[in-house]
């Protein structure tokens, strides 16, 4: 998957709330597995579950283990490659929304079990 730099930049400028809502919203509703909600929270909740169970296949890509392993510092990259290790388990969107909210965290902190903040 190619994901373009105005996707990423897009949902860069978005709050860390607005992401975790969204990707649940992409998830569960219209995008993704079609039993969403109108609750915000649930949203967050479930989209915070589900980055969670995807830590193990994020972490143990190869690509992603060389860009922690000291850190680029290149978010760009950073997020195009954990958009592309997310593109088979979900749509397109969700994964650069993923994408943005791990690389926000940092590489390193979520591979080590963080949520961040």
């Amino acid at each position: 998957m190619t994901v373009p730099n105005s996707d990423i930049v897009k949902y860069s400028l978005w709050s860390d709330d607005q992401l975790l809502v969204e990707l649940g919203k992409e998830l569960l509703g219209e995008g993704g597995l079609g039993i969403g909600s109108d609750d915000p929270g649930g949203y967050r909740r479930f989209s915070q579950g589900w980055l969670e169970e995807q830590r193990a296949n994020i972490c143990a890509n190869p690509s992603v283990r060389e860009l922690a392993e000291p850190s680029t510092g290149d978010q760009i990259l950073e997020m195009t490659t954990l958009a592309d290790v997310l593109a088979g388990e979900t749509t397109r969107t969700a994964a650069v929304l993923a994408a943005v909210l791990v690389a926000r965290i940092g590489l390193r902190a979520f591979c080590s079990g963080s949520m961040g903040s």
